[in-house]
């Protein structure tokens, strides 16, 4: 696990050896999905972020958290 800080305009670096296996380049995008407390970042645009919100609403009506699901 790496630490990043949060710099100004809510900027991170993600770490080169992340960027390299992932095959990230510079001035590549990225999709950010937030599933409950999570970010999750992937470097291709998931089939929808309807997918994930359907995820975080399921998660919600059952009371689930990260670790108690």
């Amino acid at each position: 696990m790496s630490i990043a800080k949060m710099r100004e305009r809510g900027q991170l670096t993600i770490p080169y050896q992340y960027r390299k296996e992932l095959g990230l380049e510079e001035n590549g995008m990225v999709n950010i999905v937030k599933i409950g407390d999570l970010l999750i970042l992937t470097r291709k645009q998931l089939a929808g972020d309807s997918a994930s919100k359907k995820i975080e609403s399921s998660m919600k009506k059952r009371g689930c958290r990260l670790m108690n699901c």
